[in-house]
């Protein structure tokens, strides 16, 4: 997801709407770690670990104080970063590997929560020079090697734009 997406995110209706029913920390909380998770290109494991962090901390801080609403805001509070983006009606975005030279497109397989990508480009351009390296080396939290695009291509997921379309206001009568 790229900063242009959070922008539009910010003045889209139905995200300000989601936005109003929640806690300020929570709003805080959510966006700061939905930009983060979103720049830094982090794993699932590793903004899941931020979330949990933040809402223990919260719970730390607030021990002595704790307000039945403190609590049912603590029982709502997302540690994990797919339903932090569904609170905040985020759409689902896939990060492609693009190559360098002939730009062809190459989708991640998901392990575990880590996006692993093809190595070297399949293309008949590409394969008729030898090949294109399409990763770089990154890692994953717990320090293993992981192959990350050198050139990716954020889109949002078909499925999940077509869903988004369909279910809003007065799209069943326009229809």
């Amino acid at each position: 997801m790229s900063i242009q997406h959070i922008l539009t995110l910010m003045t889209d209706k139905d995200f300000i709407c989601s936005l109003e029913e929640c806690n300020s920390f929570l709003q805080q909380t959510l966006f700061q770690v939905l930009v983060q998770d979103s720049l830094d290109h982090s794993t699932r494991n590793s903004s899941n670990f931020r979330l949990k962090s933040l809402k223990d901390n919260f719970r730390k801080m607030m021990s002595n104080s704790l307000s039945p609403m403190d609590e049912e805001f603590l029982q709502n509070f997302p540690t994990d970063i797919r339903v932090a983006w569904k609170m905040l009606r985020v759409l689902k975005t896939i990060t492609y590997a693009c190559c360098p030279a002939c730009n062809s497109l190459y989708p991640p397989q998901d392990e575990d929560g880590v996006m692993i990508y093809l190595y070297n480009c399949t293309s008949e351009q590409c394969q008729a020079r030898g090949g294109c390296d399409l990763l770089k080396l990154g890692s994953t939290p717990n320090r293993k090697s992981v192959g990350v695009p050198k050139r990716p291509f954020v889109m949002q997921d078909f499925h999940d734009f077509v869903a988004h379309l369909l279910s809003r206001l007065g799209m069943e009568v326009a229809i």
